[in-house]
């Protein structure tokens, strides 16, 4: 039996974030483009949620309504995806 490709969004999962310009950052070193860890919230569908952005050395912030990515390479700015598996 072959495993789906991703697995569910579900509440409480953790992704990659990849930083949008547009977002509400508190101060600090988070970046357009940085890739940070982020808790889905809730999740709309399998590739719709809302986020909990986890960066390093300042304050979560939320992002809603954020699509993903197939994987990091083709992740835009706002849009998350699964970590690699290692």
């Amino acid at each position: 039996m072959n495993e789906p490709q991703h697995p569910a969004a579900t509440m409480g999962r953790i992704v990659h974030y990849k930083v949008s310009p547009g977002d509400a950052v508190p101060s600090g070193n988070t970046k357009p483009g940085r890739v940070c860890p982020a808790v889905i919230v809730q999740p709309w569908g399998d590739a719709n949620a809302n986020l909990m952005v986890i960066p390093d050395g300042t304050a979560p912030f939320w992002v809603t309504s954020r699509m993903r990515a197939e994987d990091a390479e083709s992740a835009a700015d706002g849009q998350w995806f699964w970590p690699p598996r290692v």
